[in-house]
């Protein structure tokens, strides 16, 4: 009997054991998945922000902003795929293709890059990047791997959206006793400027010569509809005024 009751202690001294092993393992599990989720969870603006911030003293934001645009074109794109692909991914710097476009702060790029989550070291992305103001977004983005020439993953950011609201954003205010609203614009190509009425010439060169810096192409309308034709329009060193249907050279008009 005597001996009956050790065994009956040991084994049950090894069932109290082992559930507190099991319990020790799936609390490690939890927190290794609450981990993951809260790196998943985070977007890619945040990305970018905390590692621009990451230096107490504010150099990291200070060598970002000195950085070239197409050297932060490059780093938002790593920070897309970080966030859309592979939280793992290693990007290789040699062969690196980041290819101007002829929308301003817009980037093709082009970067090989490896991952062990996919067992892959020889993977390639392809994104159109665009800056809007401080911060990036993405268009058609592209994942593959060179070695199975299979592709990993297609995507399309909100790129498109915002440039159309950007070009779209009205703005009025006035330059002396001109008020007029801003109904299209996409710097530095060209601007559309709406007015309840036609304007003089004298109000027209006003105009002319506030935005001259900023945009190749000045075009001016009474339709608030930016899309309508407009009567008067100033590029390249040309006046074009479509209700007299002539042509003028700037420096003579």
């Amino acid at each position: 009997m005597k001996k009956f009751l050790l065994l009956f202690l040991a084994l049950s001294a090894l069932v109290l054991m082992d559930a507190c092993g099991n319990k020790s393992d799936s609390q490690n599990q939890k927190a290794d998945l609450s981990k993951w989720r809260s790196k998943s969870e985070i977007s890619y603006d945040d990305v970018i922000t905390s590692d621009n911030n990451s230096s107490s003293n504010g150099s990291s934001v200070s060598a970002y902003s000195a950085m070239p645009e197409n050297e932060q074109a490059l780093k938002a794109a790593q920070s897309v795929i970080t966030y859309e692909f592979a939280l793992d991914a290693r990007f290789h710097r040699d062969g690196t293709i980041i290819e101007p476009t002829d929308v301003p702060g817009r980037y093709k790029i082009i970067q090989e890059f490896e991952s062990e989550k996919y067992d892959d070291k020889h993977l390639v992305y392809r994104i159109w990047i665009q800056k809007f103001g401080d911060d990036w977004e993405y268009g058609n983005l592209g994942v593959e791997s060179r070695v199975t020439k299979k592709t990993l993953l297609t995507k399309n950011g909100k790129m498109k959206e915002r440039e159309r609201a950007a070009i779209y954003k009205t703005e009025s205010s006035s330059v002396g006793n001109i008020n007029y609203t801003i109904v299209k614009q996409l710097k530095p190509n060209y601007v559309i400027i709406y007015t309840p009425s036609k304007l003089k010439k004298v109000d027209l060169k006003k105009l002319y010569n506030h935005f001259k810096n900023d945009y190749e192409s000045i075009r001016f309308t009474v339709n608030k509809n930016p899309d309508d034709k407009d009567y008067f329009c100033i590029q390249y060193g040309m006046v074009f005024d479509y209700d007299k249907d002539t042509i003028t050279k700037l420096a003579e008009w």
